[in-house]
């Protein structure tokens, strides 16, 4: 049984986090295409913040206030994850300018602490995950539908890994020649492992699995995938977008479709590990 508080958290969350991707969607659609309003950016905040509470109050059946509550939770690690990152910061980084603060240092200090940063960041959402998932729900590792490989998903790796050398041979040499070709490191490979478990564990198995109690299967794996794209937010508007939509399409439907989380995580790692090559 859900308590009263997890349920308000979670739908808090949900509604405040959903009103901030809008209007951070008219900022990021103005700074491409017009002269931005930043005045505007709060008062769509506002109207998206009051139209979702009524919708949600008003609206939202019992199986679509659970599946915003899971997703609003899912925000929550995010912002638990933000504010170890802060913690590190404050403790580490803060008390080496005891003769004064200087911001201009202070952000070379953390560029140059960026990758470290990025690392502690995806660490710790993941064990936030893990904690979320063993001992806050109560559920096992078999709950996450990680199942054996089937022939079908097979032949899938194959067809993958056949796209993934293909391309290298056929563009082998002005790779090596702009100097783009690079074999991944033993961080990326650790960064690729965390993202994709990370990434599927929290949209596919949570945010999509809850979208479809609440929701038509095709309207949940939109749902989920537009949710996906939204959390990359931070490019100019462009096909950047299109792309990582049409991945968590392809993801979602892998999942969808199997009701095995290995084949989002497969297609996912594949896409990371090409982009790693070959860009």
């Amino acid at each position: 049984m859900v308590s009263k508080f997890r349920v308000h958290i979670g739908s808090s969350m949900f509604v405040f986090f959903l009103s901030l991707y809008i209007a951070g969607a008219y900022l990021l659609i103005a700074e491409s295409f017009f002269q931005p309003y930043e005045d505007f950016f709060l008062l769509i905040f506002a109207v998206s913040l009051v139209i979702f509470s009524l919708l949600y109050l008003v609206r939202f059946t019992p199986l679509q206030k659970h599946f915003a509550r899971v997703t609003g939770e899912m925000y929550l690690l995010t912002v638990l994850t933000s504010l170890v990152i802060l913690a590190y910061v404050c403790v580490k980084v803060l008390p080496t300018f005891s003769s004064g603060f200087d911001a201009r240092q202070f952000l070379e200090v953390l560029l140059r602490r960026t990758p470290f940063l990025d690392l502690l960041s995806r660490v710790t959402l993941f064990l936030l995950i893990l904690v979320y998932h063993f001992l806050v729900n109560k559920r096992t590792a078999d709950d996450l539908h990680i199942k054996d490989i089937t022939r079908e998903i097979e032949y899938l790796v194959v067809a993958g890994i056949g796209l993934f050398c293909l391309y290298g041979l056929l563009n082998f040499h002005d790779l090596i020649e702009e100097g783009v070709f690079h074999f991944p490191s033993f961080q990326d490979l650790v960064d690729l492992f965390l993202i994709i478990f990370t990434e599927e564990i929290i949209f596919r198995y949570y945010i999509q699995g809850a979208a479809l109690e609440a929701f038509s299967k095709y309207r949940a794996l939109l749902i989920a995938s537009l949710l996906f794209t939204l959390v990359h937010v931070g490019h100019p508007v462009g096909m950047y977008y299109v792309y990582i939509f049409t991945c968590g399409l392809v993801f979602g439907y892998g999942y969808m479709r199997n009701q095995n989380l290995s084949v989002p995580l497969i297609l996912h790692g594949l896409t990371l590990l090409f982009t790693m090559v070959f860009f």
